[in-house]
């Protein structure tokens, strides 16, 4: 087997063909679009540009999951300091300040969601990045929803897809949006939302990182076999 098409997982390869038959899935597209690019002779090449896509776009759940979960921790520190600071000279005072350092330290020692293998925890950013440690505990959920939303977070598994378009289309198979979103389906189980795929595709920064991104690894998908293994 040749080395770059075992990075394909052959557990995922059979559950992507098996999605794709369309007595599993209703929308036969996806199973149309894969039988002209079996006739192409980019099996293989597509099998691993869906498989790096399925790969990029669980690291993008997680990471969205982990933004999430800092800012909520954020939100409730935010909350018990503003609770601790309205009860201070009170009879409960010291409940509310425990109160306040315990969830002050759930946040910082929350798994920082980015990656970085310096950076383990919220705290760890702090001290790394001056931008994160400047930030006032009331805006940290705000600021950090922002950098890690959706839109953003995205970006590279949609870079992918708009690749797989593009060298399908180099080899003469056209696949319009809505094939390619069924594609994306069969291959990581989850739907993209087809006007932020459009959007997405249209952008012209993306199709200019798409033609370049292409150019360079064109050679190596050309290498992989025209038939399946």
């Amino acid at each position: 087997m040749d080395a770059a098409i075992s990075l394909v997982p052959e557990n995922w390869k059979q559950e992507f063909l098996r999605n794709l038959q369309p007595v599993k899935n209703h929308d036969s597209s996806a199973w149309r679009a894969w039988k002209r690019l079996e006739c192409a002779g980019i099996r293989e090449a597509m099998l691993w540009l869906l498989f790096q896509y399925t790969s990029v776009g669980k690291a993008v759940a997680e990471r969205t999951r982990g933004v999430e979960e800092m800012a909520a921790n954020y939100e409730r520190a935010h909350y018990a300091n503003l609770v601790a600071s309205d009860n201070r000279g009170g009879r409960r005072e010291e409940m509310f300040a425990s109160r306040e350092r315990k969830a002050i330290d759930e946040a910082g020692n929350a798994k920082w969601p980015f990656h970085n293998p310096r950076v383990k925890t919220a705290k760890d950013a702090d001290s790394m990045y001056s931008v994160v440690g400047r930030v006032a505990l009331q805006h940290k959920a705000s600021v950090f929803r922002k950098a890690g939303g959706p839109r953003r977070e995205s970006d590279p598994a949609l870079l992918i897809l708009l690749l797989t378009q593009k060298y399908a289309e180099r080899h003469g198979v056209k696949l319009g949006i809505h094939r390619v979103i069924a594609l994306a389906c069969c291959a990581g189980n989850w739907s993209p939302d087809p006007h932020t795929v459009h959007d997405f595709f249209s952008t012209r920064e993306m199709q200019i990182a798409a033609d370049t991104i292409l150019s360079r690894c064109e050679p190596f998908l050309d290498t992989l076999p025209t038939t399946g293994l």
